[in-house]
C-alpha cells in the first residue's frame, strides 16, 4: 500500500505548487493565502522541479535585496 492510499491522507489537500515561471511575489502571496511555509515548483507535467520555503524567500530575496516581483 502506497502512503497516498491511506484512508487519513484521502481527506488532504493537493501540496501547494507553482510553475518555475512564478515569480517570488506571486509564490509570496500564494503561500500567505493558505497559511503554508513552503510551495512546491513543479513543470507543466507536475514533475517536482524543487521547493521553496519561507527562509529560502528571506535568505535568498530580502536579504540580498532582490525585487520578489521581478524574481523568479
Amino acid at each position: 500500500m502506497k502512503i497516498k492510499d491511506r484512508v487519513e491522507y484521502t481527506t488532504k489537500p493537493d501540496p501547494l505548487t507553482c510553475g518555475p515561471e512564478e515569480s517570488i511575489l506571486g509564490a509570496a502571496k500564494k503561500m500567505s493565502s493558505k497559511n503554508y511555509g513552503a510551495i512546491v515548483v513543479v513543470d507543466g507535467d507536475r514533475k517536482v522541479l524543487g521547493l521553496v520555503t519561507e527562509r529560502d524567500i528571506m535568505r535568498r530575496t530580502v536579504a540580498e535585496e532582490r525585487n520578489p516581483a521581478d524574481t523568479s
